[in-house]
């Protein structure tokens, strides 16, 4: 396997400096760093130890497993400028499985104004009122896909504000306008282009 020293005198793998490289020159992307096993196996008992939301309703951390399923994992550190996910990130679910209302990102609320079968229950937010059984409910944080070069898959997660501190502190990154985004990504043993 063919090694570089990073510009921190780090031996890494030319393509996962060439991926930093690429995932850097995003818009609103500070900073990239690979995470290791252990972070990663930290990030997913921290996100699964936040079972409960406000008002006790049950939370689901998908996304973060969707990630860590994956063959690596990166941290992207991001300002406001970098692009929101254009797919729902979170979803009500109750226990037999059924989606009960979902949020609704900016690029697709247009397709839920003036509908009559959705109750908004926030700016961005929506219910199916005739969909809502008496099974419990709990909230189902996602991961999203995120564009990069074939045969690359990737996907994202927003982890909790914990989550994200643990990231923030660990790699040195400051300011409450900065942000941390799991990146998880598949086929990097497969890409020619890195």
């Amino acid at each position: 396997m063919e090694t570089v020293l990073d510009f921190r005198g780090t031996v890494r793998p030319v393509w996962e400096r060439n991926l930093v490289e690429s995932l850097s020159s995003r818009e609103g992307v500070h900073r990239v760093e690979p995470l290791d096993e252990t972070t990663v196996m930290r990030l997913v008992d921290a996100e699964r130890s936040i079972s409960q939301v406000s008002g006790g309703l049950r939370l689901e951390n998908r996304g973060m497993l969707d990630c860590a399923g994956m063959d690596r994992c990166f941290v992207m550190f991001c300002d406001s400028s970098f692009p929101r996910p254009d797919e729902v990130t979170m979803e009500m679910v109750d226990d037999s499985g059924v989606v009960i209302g979902h949020d609704v990102p900016p690029c697709l609320r247009m397709d839920f104004e003036g509908r009559n079968d959705v109750i908004w229950m926030a700016d961005g937010f929506v219910i199916y009122p005739n969909r809502v059984g008496a099974g419990d409910v709990r909230l189902v944080m996602l991961s999203t896909q995120f564009e990069v070069p074939e045969p690359l898959e990737a996907r994202t997660f927003y982890p909790s504000l914990t989550s994200a501190r643990m990231l923030s502190d660990g790699f040195g990154v400051g300011g409450e306008d900065i942000a941390s985004v799991v990146l998880g990504v598949n086929g990097l043993s497969l890409s020619q282009f890195l």
